[in-house]
């Protein structure tokens, strides 16, 4: 009995192991079924994308390829071109290198050993012929150390700028006398300090003045009449006193007024402008603004410039300035006076050094220069493409004692080119003078 019910069991637990079984895999079918439905739906759109897709990628994929053909195509063109020009400038360049060689053998030592001291001498005496551009800049620093000096006063910015309005005369040096004086007001019966300019003296301006009676000359000094007006200026600027004057009281003279408690004071500083009286013109003179005509006369005044002419050192470092004062355009000459001693000491020092290396062994010294022009001739290719029209060849410029057309009866020209200096540069033969980038001829 309980073998049959085991087998009853077993029989039982074995049947609803397959229907669970059919039952699982009825619903794979059924879902597998609903999915190839839901694609057969779907399918036209997911068709056409992964087709256009398909299609993009092939066009890139060709265009990629055309792309690198069409860039290989060109590297071998241009290999091809480079290769023409080499082929063409070889013959160039061994007949450049042949007479430049043959040149420096021929050179006469002397020659070259006074070109390099000519040089050196030059640079060393460039500062020494300027004489009158550093008297005047060093007049117009010690001018500004006066200037400087009466800031300490805390005198107002607007008082040059007062000057500035006016037109100095540079030729007119007549004189003035300039006064401080005490003045006896008989309409108040008080006494005043004032400070005044008279033509002739302080005693004749107020000689018949029915007003006011002259108690005391304290001070009178003659000065250049702009810079007497300055002083006056000045004075009146520190120690003129506040508020209204009495309408009732005024006399000739009343707007010169200044307080009696400063004049010690009126006095250190009337002693300081005789003290300074070349530098008290010199601050007026050069406080004055000037125009591009009287800029052009300075600087060609002057010789100090590397440039060509004036208008290429206005637009790099005036133009943007203007208007400018006289002082102001100093400071700028003086910065390219300082610009062209650093230059030319670097220049005495290579020629120095070169100079040297010849009176060591002119031989070797000249083995080396061979070696620049060879190693320059056959690297120059580099810097040429086929719309070159250099055809002569490259040798070193007429203006050097190595150069195959020199005539020592030239000027030396010192080259220097965007700033980099080239004492030994290479150029065509065809080049001229005015073609010499950034020459500083000017300079001597």
């Amino acid at each position: 009995m309980d073998v049959i019910a085991l087998i009853v069991v077993c029989f039982f637990v074995y049947w609803w192991f397959k229907q669970e079984k059919k039952w699982d895999e009825k619903a794979k079918e059924d879902k597998k079924r609903k999915h190839m439905e839901y694609e057969k739906f779907e399918h036209p759109i997911v068709a056409q994308r992964k087709r256009e897709e398909a299609e993009r990628s092939r066009k890139r994929k060709k265009e990629a390829i055309r792309k690198q053909k069409e860039d290989s195509d060109r590297e071998i063109l241009k290999a091809r071109s480079e290769r023409r020009l080499r082929e063409k400038l070889k013959p160039i360049q061994e007949e450049s290198f042949s007479k430049q060689k043959q040149a420096f053998e021929e050179k006469d030592q002397e020659v070259v050993i006074k070109w390099h001291k000519d040089i050196i001498r030059k640079c060393q005496t460039y500062e020494s012929k300027h004489p009158n551009f550093l008297a005047d800049y060093e007049a117009h620093k010690t001018s500004m150390l006066f200037l400087d000096s009466l800031n300490n006063l805390n005198l107002q910015p607007e008082l040059i700028l007062f000057f500035k309005d006016k037109r100095y005369d540079r030729k007119d040096t007549g004189n003035e006398e300039l006064y401080l004086v005490k003045l006896k007001n008989t309409i108040d019966d008080k006494l005043y300090l004032v400070v005044g300019i008279a033509n002739k003296s302080a005693k004749e301006d107020f000689m018949d003045d029915p007003v006011v009676e002259l108690e005391e000359v304290v001070s009178s000094i003659s000065l250049n009449k702009y810079v007497a007006l300055f002083l006056k200026e000045c004075l009146l600027n520190q120690y003129k006193p506040e508020g209204e004057f009495d309408p009732f009281a005024k006399f000739d003279s009343y707007e010169g007024v200044i307080e009696l408690r400063f004049i010690k004071q009126a006095l250190k500083m009337i002693k300081d402008f005789e003290n300074n009286k070349k530098s008290a013109e010199v601050v007026l003179k050069n406080s004055e603004r000037v125009d591009f005509k009287e800029l052009e006369e300075i600087f060609e005044n002057y010789h100090l410039n590397d440039y060509k002419n004036f208008n290429d050192y206005y637009v790099a470092h005036i133009g943007r300035k203007m208007p400018i004062s006289y002082g102001d355009f100093l400071d700028s000459l003086y910065e390219l006076f300082q610009s062209n001693i650093l230059y030319l000491n670097e220049v005495c020092s290579y020629y120095q050094n070169e100079l040297d290396e010849i009176n060591q062994s002119y031989p070797l010294w000249l083995q080396k220069q061979i070696d620049l022009v060879e190693d320059h001739v056959y690297q120059a290719i580099d810097a040429f493409d086929s719309n070159t029209s250099w055809h002569k060849g490259i040798y070193f410029s007429k203006y050097h004692p190595l150069g195959l057309s020199f005539d020592d009866e030239k000027p030396i020209v010192l080259l220097n080119s965007k700033g980099r200096i080239e004492y030994k540069t290479m150029y065509s033969e065809s080049m001229e003078k005015d073609e010499l980038l950034g020459s500083l001829k000017n300079l001597f």
